[in-house]
């Protein structure tokens, strides 16, 4: 094989530079805003991330009881009720 394989590195500022030549920001300030956004993104919870607490809390406590109306309609328990004469005639 005659082809040769260049490795290049690239500083960070000089991919900064070239991002900033090729128009996808405008200045350096644009590009450290931008990273830092997504950092502080990724630190968020991935579950209802603007979600205070507090309303993450009433949703639990409200899904559980629906959970479980849920279930019992679909599988009712089953009670039997047998009376006889006897049970109300006490002499």
């Amino acid at each position: 094989m005659d082809t040769t394989i260049n490795k290049k590195s690239e500083t960070l500022e000089k991919y900064q530079k070239r991002l900033i030549k090729q128009g996808f920001y405008n200045s350096e300030k644009d590009i450290l805003n931008t990273f830092t956004k997504k950092n502080k993104k990724s630190k968020k919870s991935r579950f209802l991330p603007s979600w205070k607490l507090w309303q993450k809390a009433l949703l639990i406590i409200l899904c559980i009881p629906t959970i479980i109306i849920v279930y019992y309609i679909i599988f009712p328990p089953s009670i039997s009720f047998s009376l006889d004469a006897n049970d109300f005639n006490r002499h």
